[in-house]
């Protein structure tokens, strides 16, 4: 996966922390990593349901486009693209993906502006 720019979320929870102690003491060589899969797979989900409900994780709905913005967004678009802002070509949630690393999952989009900046840092 590209370098995606963005939020990184840590957690800091003795108690997760130990439960997860207590499943790598019992688990395979392999737990880990197919613990991390699960919570890639799981936040991945979760995530596209948010483009569909189009909701923010609170469950609140998506701020509507100012007027001036889809003035200045049918004009540029010519009607070609779609959706609400964070719809408009699709690229943000086409490239949605996680990626496992020894002790970590990464979650997040690899789209990018015509300057190639993260896209959804904007967002």
């Amino acid at each position: 996966m590209p370098d995606v720019s963005g939020i990184t979320v840590q957690i800091d929870d003795g108690e997760l922390r130990a439960w997860i102690a207590r499943f790598m003491q019992q688990s395979s060589p392999d737990g880990l990593q197919r613990l991390l899969n699960a919570i890639g797979q799981d936040m991945e989900s979760r995530i596209e349901r948010r483009f569909d409900s189009k909701t923010d994780p609170s469950g609140a709905p998506w701020a509507p486009l100012a007027e001036s913005t889809k003035e200045r967004y049918g004009k540029a678009d010519k009607g070609k693209k779609r959706g609400t802002l964070l719809e408009r070509s699709g690229d943000m949630r086409d490239k949605l993906s996680y990626q496992l690393e020894s002790d970590a999952v990464l979650i997040g989009s690899s789209a990018v502006t015509d300057k190639g900046v993260g896209y959804p840092t904007f967002h």
